[in-house]
């Protein structure tokens, strides 16, 4: 090899033929190497990105995409986004099923909003409700209705329909969290194994079966909201269903259609038919909303239920020991909040939910969390929240960067 470093022509030049005539064990022993990602960038990461993603070489790519991504540089962002989603398809179809074809499928469930967990500081800005004993309900999606393939049950890689259907339960459990003294408990399918990912269903979730999951948990839910999708074409159309537990009998239904482009009016009118079907049927005592939780309104309500989601992704990743090191697409995850905080930068909500994905990232990925250290600072200084709000949300912050 000619010179230390080697210059970034000859890597490039060495990388793309030996890719192009699909020599790719030769092509990563002569170049890997000698890589560097701040001398040579883009254009050698980019061949040594294909010629591991071709081989399976999966941990590998991901520290090629950590080493490229930590040079900051906005204009590779676009290709390593690109490289994110390819590593993310190329792991979900490796998914593991069971001899007789099924998926080791798991339930995981939340306790409350999914940005506010029991023990966080941010609890005192919302007063748990006061009764002795509180209405429990679960909340149950990840089924839909698309065109997809003939599998009735998939482990999907994220898209609209799949992503929706696990924010709209999400979206369901805080709106009857904070409008009513419930205590809420998020439920989620997941598909255990290499790797692990969430479970999309074709079929909508039978009574019984929705309700034995509820009576599962400790302790067991009283009752239990399902919704299904049906995303075949436009309008979109949601369907929820009410139902007790004890005796798996449904108490009543409710539907909204709406636009994947403004879905506010529609889902937050589901959300409001959904209480007044918990009052009559489960004696649920509406409460008024603490004067701090305010839902991202107008564009930035679509945003809002991505970043629902895309926490719970994280939490799920974060949660299952089995999960490992796949979660994918972080920074983008990362930037989406901050986007939501910018968009409503006088709401605490979002800033909560960007404090809790930082702090559940760094489990996992700290170098990732370290990346936007400065990006948080600006964000603080140049639109700080007033107390006491804003002295709590600094205070989380600073936990993640002392």
């Amino acid at each position: 090899m000619a010179g230390s470093p080697a210059p970034a022509d000859l890597l490039t030049q060495m990388s793309g033929d030996l890719g192009n005539a699909a020599h790719l064990p030769e092509l990563l022993a002569l170049t890997e190497p000698h890589f560097r990602a701040d001398l040579h960038g883009i254009q050698v990461g980019n061949n040594l990105l294909k010629a591991n993603l071709d081989l399976a070489r999966f941990e590998t790519v991901r520290q090629l995409l950590d080493q490229l991504y930590a040079q900051k540089r906005p204009d590779w962002k676009p290709t390593l986004d690109y490289w994110e989603s390819e590593l993310a398809k190329a792991r979900l179809s490796t998914v593991a099923t069971a001899p007789d074809g099924h998926l080791e499928i798991a339930m995981l469930h939340g306790d409350g909003p999914v940005w506010l967990p029991p023990a966080s500081p941010a609890s005192e800005l919302f007063p748990a409700a006061t009764t002795d004993e509180p209405l429990r309900v679960a909340f149950l999606g990840c089924t839909g209705e698309k065109p997809m393939s003939e599998k009735t049950i998939e482990a999907t890689f994220a898209d609209a329909p799949g992503r929706l259907s696990r924010a709209l339960p999400l979206f369901l459990a805080e709106h009857t969290f904070f409008n009513g003294n419930a205590q809420v408990r998020p439920l989620v399918a997941w598909a255990r194994g290499e790797p692990s990912a969430f479970i999309f269903c074709a079929a909508p979730w039978k009574e019984d079966d929705a309700a034995q999951q509820a009576r599962r948990l400790d302790p067991p839910a009283d009752y239990i909201v399902i919704t299904h999708l049906k995303v075949t074409e436009e309008p979109w159309r949601a369907e929820l269903r009410l139902i007790r537990t004890i005796d798996a009998q449904l108490l009543g239904s409710a539907t909204a259609e709406f636009s994947l482009r403004d879905p506010e009016q529609p889902l937050r009118r589901l959300a409001d038919e959904m209480l007044g079907l918990l009052h009559e049927h489960a004696g649920l005592e509406p409460a008024t909303p603490p004067p701090h939780y305010t839902v991202p309104h107008g564009a930035a309500f679509g945003h809002y239920l991505i970043r629902l989601e895309q926490l719970l992704s994280v939490r799920c990743y974060t949660a299952d020991p089995s999960a490992g090191n796949e979660l994918h697409g972080e920074r983008e995850i990362i930037d989406g909040d901050i986007e939501l905080c910018l968009l409503q930068p006088a709401n605490v909500v979002p800033r909560l939910l960007l404090a809790q994905t930082l702090k559940r990232l760094g489990k996992i990925r700290p170098e990732v969390v370290a990346e936007y250290r400065d990006k948080i600072a600006l964000l603080e200084k140049q639109h700080p929240l007033p107390p006491p709000a804003g002295g709590i949300v600094h205070r989380l912050f600073s936990e993640l960067y002392p």
